[in-house]
């Protein structure tokens, strides 16, 4: 265990959660015409927390001085 591991959660969660938060946010809505708004609302602050994760994992890290 080391930094070069956390090093590449990091990476592979910058690389894999965003992309999925934009394409449930602009995808879902349009297959279900008859989305409920809420449940829109919903899945999209979840799609928004998977998005900003990467950041407060690195932000965590470097507070923390376990990656610095």
């Amino acid at each position: 265990m080391g930094c070069g591991l956390w090093d590449i959660i990091v990476i592979i969660f910058c690389i894999i959660f965003p992309p999925i938060a934009v394409i449930l946010m602009h995808f879902i809505p349009q297959v279900k015409k008859g989305f409920d708004f809420l449940l829109w609302l919903i899945i999209t602050i979840i799609c928004t927390i998977f998005a900003w994760l990467p950041g407060i994992i690195i932000a965590f890290l470097i507070y923390f001085g376990v990656c610095g």
